[in-house]
Formats: C-alpha cells, structure tokens, sequence
C-alpha cells in the first residue's frame, strides 16, 4: 500500500485467519458507542488490516485500539489515518527546528524580513463583513440589526458577548475590545457603533458618563484617536489563545470553547444555536480533543 508516503504490508488472509480471534477481541473492545458486539465481530471479520511499525502507530497502541504482536501492530485500514497524523507531526516538529536554525539568515533578507516578522500580527479570519451582508441582505449592520444577526449568524464566542452585554449593560475591557472589533468587522460604522455602545451603557449610566468613559475607545479602535491605526478584528487564534473570561460575569472575552467549562457550553449551544442531541455531541467530541 502506498499512500501519503507510507508503504504498509498488507496482512494475507493466511495470517488474518491465524489472528482473527485476537482481531475480533480488539475489535468488540473498541467498537463505536451503540454498536453491538456481534455487528463489532462482523466488521473485524470483512476489515482490510496492515502491518505497521508499532512505534508508527502509538496513539492506537495508548488507546488499546490495535492488536500488537512482534514489535508489529495490526492496524485495520480505517484507523490508518492515525498513523498518518502521527508522522506528519513528527515531520513537522523535524521541520520547526530546522525553520528555527535558519529563521535569523532569513530575516536579513529584506524581502521577506518584513513579512516573516509581521505574518504573527496579520489577520487571517474570514471575512467577516462579507459573511454578514449576506445575512443582512447586502445592506451594512446597524445596531438595530445586532440581535437578529447575533442569533441567526454569531460564533458562539461573539453570541456570548452580545448576551453578556444585553444582560449586564456593560462589558469588561477585553470582551468590549474583542466584541467591538468584531462588530466593526462585520460592516457596522462607527456611527452605529458608538449608537449601539451608547444605547446599552446609558441603561447604567449617563450619556455624560459614557461619552467621557467609553467613546474614546470606540473611536480609537476605528483609528479616529490615539495613533490612529486602523485595528483589525481578532482572529479566532488569538481569541483562543488570550487568557479565558475571569469571575465576573460580565467578563466575556476568550472561547467558550477553551475556557468554559464542558457543560455550561453544552447549554449555551442547546439555548442558542438550535442544536440537539447528535449535532450538539459532535461539538463536544471536538471540545474534549481539544479541537477549539
């Protein structure tokens, strides 16, 4: 067999007969949730298998997924791809370190010096206004549109801000920054913005108050103050990698995918994302590898 540069033996029915009892074992052992043993020993029975370095094929051995015998282990082809990810990440990691040797030359090369050195900052999100104005049918969100996007279209990060916000009439500093940048993001101005932010505030404090507290931010994170940059949104991996919401519950920055806990994004997504029963397993299988 070969495939994604891997060449494995497979095992001849001679063998697979000698071995089908240890097979079938492994087999009913790891079978999928609501399959029954005898549908479990079935497939052991019709499964291509291939010999495979064992060392090659550690993560099933940690799981007791695989048959092990001689160093070997006796892989069903369905399972073949963890053996591909294992190696790819071992060439990966061969490849960073070589990267890493070579990154100071490269940076003194000042055609790609500048670039390497700014790719860390770049955003590489969707495009989120374009993914709005469908939503919106074309026309740029105003604060008006903000409830009904939020629940037809938010990710579940932003959907936990806008909720926050709606609940608690404020945002600590990380959540308004990271919610504030999406909003811009996905076509709201700064008019609507600063009408939107104003609007909610102002049902716990003046307007004076908001305009000497909060307005300036807005403003700067559109690049009418300060050094005036124009601030793009954060991307999903700095957001996943920035530290998770604090005790307050206004504190609703970060990814409840990462930093809440297993249940309480279980309810969330069955309270706002319409999902039920397999759809919303199949988001939490993801949360549990770690998968954000």
């Amino acid at each position: 067999m070969r495939e994604a540069g891997l060449e494995y033996e497979a095992v001849d029915d001679d063998t697979k007969h000698e071995l089908m009892g240890q097979l079938r074992a492994v087999a009913i052992a790891t079978r999928t949730f609501g399959q029954a043993p005898a549908e479990a020993d079935r497939e052991a029975v019709r499964e291509t298998y291939y010999r495979v370095p064992f060392a090659q094929a550690a993560e099933l051995v940690s799981r007791r997924a695989v048959l092990l015998r001689g160093g070997d282990a006796f892989v069903p082809r369905r399972r073949l791809v963890a053996t591909v990810v294992g190696r790819f990440k071992a060439r990966l990691a061969r490849a960073l370190q070589f990267a890493a040797r070579s990154l100071p030359g490269v940076l003194q090369d000042e055609r790609l010096g500048a670039l390497l050195t700014n790719m860390s900052k770049a955003y590489v999100g969707p495009d989120l206004a374009m993914a709005t104005q469908a939503a919106t049918g074309g026309e740029r969100v105003t604060a008006a549109d903000v409830d009904r996007v939020a629940a037809e279209s938010f990710p579940l990060c932003m959907r936990a801000a806008h909720g926050a916000l709606r609940r608690h009439h404020k945002l600590k500093h990380d959540a308004r920054l990271q919610y504030g940048l999406f909003l811009k993001g996905i076509g709201m101005s700064l008019e609507e913005s600063l009408h939107f932010w104003q609007h909610e505030f102002t049902r716990t404090m003046t307007p004076d108050e908001f305009l000497k507290r909060y307005a300036y931010n807005v403003r700067h994170s559109y690049g009418k103050e300060g050094k005036r940059q124009d601030y793009s949104p954060f991307s999903c991996a700095r957001i996943i990698t920035a530290a998770g919401p604090g005790p307050e519950p206004e504190s609703a920055h970060g990814c409840p995918y990462k930093h809440w806990k297993p249940e309480a994004v279980r309810q969330m997504l069955q309270a706002s994302s319409g999902l039920q029963g397999a759809a919303v397993e199949h988001v939490m299988e993801a949360v549990q590898s770690k998968d954000f």
